[in-house]
């Protein structure tokens, strides 16, 4: 599944944590993730509100309880072709401008 290329990727920056959000009729993406070695958090949006709203279900399994601690790469699970030197560089921009 694309799912495991972008988790792939993701564990070359070692998140501290890793949470995947599907819906509630997508069990094979549980069963999928299942034995990745990032042991992704897999999250049921039990209804489909939006980008916002699966964030927010994201969040609720993740241990950041203020939100102005921390850093949240929020990555979609169908763009397999995300590089890990784009991640990083998210994450640079992120902390060097204090976004």
């Amino acid at each position: 599944p694309m799912l495991l290329h972008l988790l792939d990727t993701l564990a070359g920056i070692s998140p501290a944590e890793t949470v995947v959000v599907r819906g509630p009729d997508m069990t094979d993406i549980t069963e999928a993730v299942a034995g990745h070695p990032l042991l992704p958090t897999v999250m049921v949006q039990q209804e489909r509100l939006g980008t916002g709203d699966a964030v927010r279900t994201g969040i609720t399994a993740t241990k950041i309880k203020d939100a102005s601690v921390g850093t949240v790469l929020i990555l979609f699970g169908d763009t397999p072709l995300l590089t890990e030197e784009t991640m990083r560089s998210l994450l640079q921009a992120r902390t060097s401008k204090d976004a």
